[in-house]
């Protein structure tokens, strides 16, 4: 074969195999995407059900905590429906999402950025504790009292 020959056969066997690896890149590409998780959009921050693990992971990679209240005719029904609230930043915003589900026992998990912790036999002074602990930035409720018990 001549010298021209072979450098011409060269390219082609180069720009073929470019060519085609780009076409294989597009094809596998499609192939295997899938359509992204949907996220339930927020209708409160105090739901009565409890969000898919796709929205939970959404929302706490966001920087929301999601404190989950396991209970059988609790007594902290009425906090656990202010907490959003109070538990605000201190420019005002919300960072806590309430999901109350029906259980044969009544304990707390709290969920953020920070970790998860569980919160067995739980009582409004226990919950706050561990919600100012967890919250990725501290509401003033925490402040004040870390101030007080100084």
């Amino acid at each position: 074969m001549k010298e021209e020959t072979k450098k011409k056969a060269m390219v082609l066997f180069i720009v073929g195999s470019l060519f085609l690896s780009s076409i294989a890149f597009f094809v596998i590409g499609f192939a295997t995407s899938s359509a992204p998780p949907e996220i339930e959009p927020l209708t409160s921050f105090v739901l009565e059900k409890e969000l898919s693990r796709e929205s939970e992971s959404f929302y706490i990679s966001n920087g929301f905590t999601v404190l989950k209240l396991f209970h059988h005719n609790s007594s902290l029904d009425e906090f656990a429906n202010g907490l959003p609230d109070s538990m605000t930043t201190v420019g005002g915003q919300r960072q806590l999402i309430v999901e109350k589900i029906p259980a044969n026992q009544t304990y707390v998990t709290i969920e953020s950025l920070n970790g998860k912790q569980v919160v067995n036999n739980p009582d409004e002074e226990k919950i706050t504790a561990v919600l100012c602990e967890g919250l990725m930035l501290k509401p003033s409720v925490c402040l004040f009292g870390n101030l007080s018990a100084s």
